[in-house]
This record gives structure tokens, C-alpha cells and sequence, in this order.
């Protein structure tokens, strides 16, 4: 059984420069400027992407759009004891 996951993801949009690929990991960092608290979004979704043991790499698709790959772990054995299923995920650590 494999122990990871992984998903591709090509999008046709403006891309996101070379040079700010990483940031956009950063708390807080918001790519585009014009965005804020009262227009949406709080810059914190790609910032904890990373911290469930898997990883996102960000590169150029076809010249100027924006290739995401993620791999994900693969959790073998999720639940244990007598607890319910239902129970022991709604119980899980996020």
C-alpha cells in the first residue's frame, strides 16, 4: 500500500512570479496587495498546508500560469480501541 498521496493541479491563470512562490507559505503574506480582512481572507490557508506532513511544490505551467503538486501521507491504521468510527474521527487532531 503506498504511504502517500498525490494530486496535480494545472491552472491557466496569471501564475505567481518565481521569486514569490515561497513567500506565499508565510503567515500573513498576501500575494495580491489589494486584498485584506475586509475584502476576504486572512492569508493563512497555504501558510499551514505544509504542516501535515506532506508538501506543495509550486512551478510555471505552460509559461505563465501555475503548477501545484501536493503528496500527502497516507494514514495506515486510523482508528483503534472500541470507540466508534464516527466517534474516533470526530475526536481526531486536526
Amino acid at each position: 500500500m503506498a504511504s502517500e498521496a498525490g494530486r496535480v493541479i494545472d491552472d491557466n491563470g496569471p501564475g505567481i512570479p518565481p521569486e514569490e512562490r515561497e513567500k506565499v507559505f508565510a503567515a500573513f503574506y498576501r500575494l495580491e496587495r489589494s486584498r485584506n480582512r475586509e475584502t476576504g481572507g486572512v492569508g493563512l490557508g497555504l501558510s499551514v498546508a505544509r504542516e501535515h506532513g506532506g508538501d506543495i511544490i509550486l512551478t510555471a505551467f505552460k509559461g505563465a500560469g501555475l503548477r501545484v503538486r501536493m503528496q500527502l501521507p497516507i494514514l495506515a491504521k486510523m482508528f483503534t480501541g472500541n470507540a466508534s468510527a464516527k466517534d474516533e474521527v470526530a475526536a481526531a487532531p486536526i
